[in-house]
């Protein structure tokens, strides 16, 4: 058996455990790894792409990128966000007009996607593209990036 210079409790019992075992006889080799969990990202955690970001800030108004830094902030799993044009224009403190305006540049950049609210159709659903910034696990933006692939071109050079 090979020798340890500092003997702990665990390998004093691995030690054990290989004389107890009948494999004391030197061609069997332990090893041992101790370590502790991986940090796990909170629930209020989102990746921003770098590259995609700069294409945004050079391309969009000033109203329009501050806009879309709300939709990061507050977008759900899957990069959702629902909200009615008059509530994001009170929590932006911009006019409806602006607000509208924002939004239209948004979506003719790709930025994000509108989708109708079939309940409710005074609200949308905005879904931020995944090329820009994803919200949830890994395997799940690859397959809203297939799924957005299919779809539409984007227009922005990400």
């Amino acid at each position: 058996m090979a020798m340890i210079k500092n003997k702990t409790p665990l390998h004093r019992a691995v030690e054990q455990g290989l004389v107890d075992s009948g494999m004391d006889d030197n061609k069997n080799q332990v090893n041992v790894f101790i370590s502790q969990p991986k940090a796990k990202f909170g629930s209020d955690f989102a990746f921003l792409f770098i590259g995609a970001q700069n294409a945004v800030i050079k391309s969009l108004s000033p109203s329009a990128s501050k806009m879309f830094l709300w939709f990061c902030c507050e977008m759900q799993y899957g990069n959702f966000v629902e909200i009615r044009q008059k509530e994001l224009s009170i929590l932006l403190s911009l006019s409806l007009r602006t607000t509208k305006s924002c939004l239209k540049e948004l979506i003719a950049c790709e930025v994000i996607i509108p989708y109708r609210n079939e309940n409710d159709t005074r609200q949308n659903f905005y879904q931020i593209n995944p090329f820009h910034s994803w919200r949830g696990s890994a395997k799940e933006r690859v397959t809203a990036i297939k799924e957005l692939t299919k779809k539409e071109q984007l227009k922005l050079d990400f």
